[in-house]
């Protein structure tokens, strides 16, 4: 994938996971040339677009929600594929969720108490 035009969007854009560098590059290109603006502007609006969508992107968390045994838990992680494994382990299978805060709102009426989990490291 190119490197963006701009600097500060090329930094930020390093710290994405591989799903939203796809959807940034495909919201810059739809900006780009649907929009008629020079690749730099569509790279900028892209990244906004992306951080109000999903403004967990840059803060290196994702949370998963995970079905098992007709339970529902929430994993926050910082490394999604072995949080889809673990759950995968246990029968179970994790979604992405989008906002930790958005979680935390409405599912646990805004606090969550976090509990660690034994995982076997690959």
């Amino acid at each position: 994938m190119p490197t963006p035009v701009d600097p500060l969007v090329a930094q930020i854009v390093e710290l994405l996971d591989e799903d939203l560098r796809d959807e940034f590059e495909e919201r810059a290109g739809i900006v780009q040339f649907d929009g008629g603006l020079p690749r730099a502007h569509a790279e900028c609006l892209a990244l906004l677009i992306l951080l109000q969508r999903h403004p967990e992107a840059i803060v290196g968390l994702t949370v998963l929600e995970m079905h098992e045994d007709g339970e529902t838990y929430w994993l926050l992680t910082t490394e999604p594929a072995m949080a889809r494994r673990y759950a995968a382990e246990r029968g179970g299978k994790a979604q992405n969720l989008g906002a930790l805060i958005e979680v935390i709102k409405t599912e646990h009426r805004g606090f969550a108490r976090l509990a660690p989990v034994a995982f076997s490291q690959p």
